[in-house]
This record gives structure tokens, sequence and C-alpha cells, in this order.
């Protein structure tokens, strides 16, 4: 009898054992180390997946973005804080290249881009 579909595939689920049982033997045997390792993968996925969703939340916040709440098309000192929190006066004043007190969208770029602040 040929195996089955999916038979020696490393999918979890297809290392069961059943498919293997059913194409050598016509039924199926039960066997418990083939089942604790494929669990063991399930789990290894699930850590996986759990690590992948952490670094899409960490991503996500490493890229938040100053909001213009006044809509002048610049941001304020207080304005950038809400995005950077750990943002200093010392920083705002390296951002504030033409030193009128805000950042525009020029200033903002090149201060990410020279590491002054996380974009």
């Amino acid at each position: 009898m040929a195996p089955m579909a999916g038979a020696g595939e490393t999918n979890p689920l297809a290392r069961l054992g059943a498919e293997e049982d059913i194409a050598r033997e016509g039924k199926f045997a039960f066997d418990p180390w083939r089942r604790e390792a494929a669990l063991g993968d399930l789990t290894e996925m699930k850590a996986h997946i759990l690590v992948l969703g952490a670094a899409v939340l960490a991503a996500t916040q490493a890229f938040a973005a100053p909001v213009d709440s006044d809509g002048n098309g610049t941001f304020s000192m207080e304005e950038m804080s809400e995005a950077y929190p750990n943002l200093t006066e010392e920083q705002f004043a390296d951002m504030d290249a033409n030193e009128d007190g805000e950042i525009d969208e020029v200033e903002l770029n090149d201060a990410i881009e020279n590491g002054v602040i996380e974009g």
C-alpha cells in the first residue's frame, strides 16, 4: 500500500503517527513517543509566535510619530514629548536646526537619520 499524503512531512500534526501506521499496517497504532515529539514542536511554535508578537508590538511602539496637535505644521517640545517621553531639552535643541523652537518634518527626519532620536 502506498503511503498516504503527508507521511514523512515535517508538519508536527502529520507526525502524530496516524498516516504512517495506517499506510504500513492498514490500522492505527498509537505511538506516544511520536505524539510527545509533535506536541513539543507545537509548544515551540507557540513560543515563536509569542516572541514574534512581542517583536511586532515593540516595533510598533518604536515607530511612534509625534502628533501636530495644534495644526501649525511643526512639533513643539510638548508634542515631541508625547511621542518620545525620554526626549530631553538638549536633544530637542539639537534637532531644531533653524532655532525657531519648533521641529519641522525635515528636522525630524534628520534627527532620526542622525540617531538623535529613534524613528
